[in-house]
């Protein structure tokens, strides 16, 4: 389960849910089962993280604090129900130029 952090972008090897820095706002990052959520940098990180337990949990939720997951969701407006289903949702892949660079990553460790 190893969690990529990158200056810009934070995904895993499991979950295809991963958090990247919008834009031009100083320390804001989105995460693709939390759409419309600000979120700051180690929030993000949590969210990929929580994202990558469940779909390493696969069809045995039992084996997830979820707990864990309804309290993190809960502080985003969201229901422990809500939060998994948004997780099983596959996101759009992310963009071109920015696939390459998370392929590129992962085969190289997380690093740049």
């Amino acid at each position: 389960m190893p969690i990529f952090v990158h200056e810009s972008v934070i995904f895993a090897d499991t979950t295809p849910h991963w958090a990247w820095l919008v834009g031009d706002v100083e320390g804001l990052w989105a995460c693709t089962w939390l759409p419309g959520v600000p979120l700051d940098r180690t929030t993000a990180e949590s969210a990929v993280i929580l994202a990558d337990l469940v779909a390493l949990a696969g069809p045995r939720l039992e084996a997830v604090d979820l707990e864990l997951v309804a309290t993190f969701a809960g502080e985003r407006g969201l229901s422990l129900n809500a939060a998994l289903l948004e997780m099983a949702h596959v996101p759009d892949p992310p963009p071109r130029k920015l696939g390459r660079r998370l392929r590129g990553w992962k085969r190289r460790g997380g690093t740049r």
